[in-house]
């Protein structure tokens, strides 16, 4: 996981200089947090979380944000209700 974090990171950088790329940064963004989540490590998910708002201060504001960070809560918290709301929620109105 970590070399695919490694590219869409990468990717999200690069297209935050391109007026016509920048409005995918989410999403790029949004893969990464998912390979984060996906290595199972609640506090890399956090650090990175931290780094995109600092990569794009408009990410913290997103709904691929609060999925992340409400997913790595109920990761954190194993609460199963939660993540599986969240996600359905999050699904409801963008598909993954």
């Amino acid at each position: 996981y970590q070399k695919s974090i490694e590219i869409y990171e990468d990717i999200a950088r690069q297209s935050l200089s391109n007026n016509l790329l920048k409005y995918g940064v989410k999403g790029h963004l949004l893969n990464a947090g998912i390979c984060q989540l996906c290595k199972g490590d609640v506090i890399a998910i956090t650090n990175a979380l931290e780094r995109y708002q600092d990569l794009d201060p408009t990410f913290s504001g997103t709904r691929e944000y609060r999925l992340l960070a409400d997913v790595a809560a109920a990761i954190d918290e194993e609460d199963v209700a939660k993540f599986t709301e969240v996600v359905k929620e999050f699904d409801s109105m963008t598909p993954l």
